[in-house]
Formats: C-alpha cells, sequence, structure tokens
C-alpha cells in the first residue's frame, strides 16, 4: 500500500508497506441507481439524507447549478440535481446507508457482503501496478480520460471557475456504469465517477486500521477513489480522504467487497 516519495501529488499519509489480503471478491462496477432503488422499495429504507441526519439538511450539492455548492434540503440519491438514470452510480449516500444496503443484501442473498476495507479496495484498485493510476503515471493526464469520468474539459465549459486538464470526456457528471475502460483486475470506475467508501478507519500513519472494518456507527471512515467532482489528484491508486459516517454529497457511492 502507498506511494513512493516521488510520486506526483503524494501526500504525507500515504506511507509504503506491505498488507497481506485474505481472498474476496469486489464488486466490478460501483452500485447503481436502479440496484440501490430495489433495496429501498424492498425495505423503505430512508437515507441520512431523506431524514436530514448528523446535523444536517439533505445532501452536498450544486443548488443552482452554477457552482453554490452547500448542503441543501430536499436533495438526496432521488434528486442530487443533475440527471441520472438507473445504471448510474448512487450518490448522495452516507457510509450508514451504504452499511445497510451491504447488511440488506447479505440477508437476502445469504452470502456475506460489507463494504471492502481500505487495503481490500487498495490492492484491488491497483491491479497488480506499481505506478500512480493503475493505467501508468500519466503526469499530464492525457490518457485520464479513457479510464475515468474526472474534472475535465468537459466540466470546466460547465464549471469555468475549476483547473482542469486537456482531455475531454463529454461528461461534467456521472457516467453509467462500464462506459470507461476497466483495470488489469475487470473492475470500472475504480478511479473516478464517485467517491467509494471503505469500512476503515483512518488513520494518518497506517496503523493496521487500514486492514479491518471499524466497529460502530460513529467516527470517520475512509474514501478511495476519486470523482466526476473532485481534483485529479484523488484519481491516484494511493489517495487517502475520509469523511463522517454520516456525510452524503452528489459525487458520493460505494460498492460492496463478499466474503469467500
Amino acid at each position: 500500500m502507498g506511494s513512493p516519495v516521488n510520486e506526483k501529488d503524494r501526500d504525507e499519509d500515504e506511507k509504503q508497506h506491505y498488507v497481506r489480503v485474505s481472498r474476496f471478491k469486489l464488486m466490478v462496477h460501483e452500485v447503481t441507481r436502479g440496484q440501490f432503488k430495489y433495496f429501498i422499495n424492498a425495505t423503505g429504507y430512508r437515507t441520512d439524507a431523506e431524514i436530514n441526519s448528523g446535523d444536517r439538511k439533505g445532501c452536498y450539492v450544486d443548488k443552482t447549478g452554477q457552482g453554490n455548492f452547500a448542503y441543501a434540503a430536499d436533495y438526496s440519491w432521488r434528486h442530487p440535481g443533475f440527471s441520472q438514470n438507473d445504471t448510474h452510480p448512487v450518490v448522495c449516500i452516507s457510509w450508514r446507508d451504504a452499511s445497510k444496503y451491504a447488511k440488506w443484501l447479505s440477508l437476502k442473498t445469504g452470502k456475506k457482503f460489507h463494504l471492502p476495507t481500505e487495503a481490500q479496495w487498495e490492492y484491488a484498485a491497483k491491479g497488480g501496478s506499481t505506478t500512480s493510476f493503475y493505467w501508468g503515471n500519466d503526469p499530464q493526464y492525457h490518457q485520464l480520460c479513457h479510464y475515468a469520468n474526472a474534472s475535465d474539459q468537459t466540466a470546466r465549459k460547465k464549471y469555468p471557475q475549476w483547473s482542469k486538464k486537456n482531455c475531454n470526456d463529454g461528461r461534467v457528471y456521472t457516467s453509467p456504469k462500464k462506459h470507461y475502460k476497466p483495470n488489469p483486475k475487470g473492475l470500472y470506475d475504480i478511479s473516478g465517477n464517485v467517491w467509494e467508501w471503505t469500512c476503515s478507519t483512518y488513520n494518518s500513519a497506517y496503523n493496521g486500521s487500514e486492514k479491518h472494518c471499524a466497529q460502530g456507527v460513529n467516527g470517520e471512515r475512509v474514501l478511495r477513489g476519486g470523482s466526476w467532482f473532485s481534483g485529479l489528484w484523488g484519481m491516484r491508486s494511493a489517495y487517502r480522504f475520509r469523511n463522517s459516517v454520516y456525510e452524503r454529497k452528489f459525487d458520493t457511492g460505494f460498492r460492496l467487497a463478499q466474503k469467500f
């Protein structure tokens, strides 16, 4: 895990170290809006955005479509402020929401689903690579738009204040599943599209928490992978982000792991 000290845009919390992970499976794409809708219809569950939990109303979105980014009531996975269909990744999802989905799916199928640990996520994302991105180092981000839905020239037309790179993937917001090239392990959107929750607690020095799912339903959890909205540095396989279990944003979703 981690990145070499000379990697472009590297942060101090990416110390390189060896980690062993047991065998596991990981969804080839992020949980879609259609899959999440099936869960909602089956259970009647209401997300943290819909019940305004954690002293936040709704979801973090662009309320006006002109860069007015803030939490806003009545925004949720049903209405994130931009158009989606059932093949797009579900967004405005908190860690608590994602964990509820994993528990429901486990009960429904009799299989053991869970959010991946941070170590499982990075192992899968790198796909055997040792470079900044699974497709190479790409210092000028020229190849990025073939592999990831990221902030690019299309997004700059919508948000001209953003500093974007030269590639153009034709999309501002989320993209449908399997739209970009997969990594060597056959995983789609493991970089970009939406941030993905893990089950691990964040520790800047890597104290072993990256190998385990945190206990309890409070605190911070690690997110990985970057999104259509995040800076391009967030697409790197070793980049680490974290947030409160209650936070939900218009560029945050998840994918599940399965135990053998």
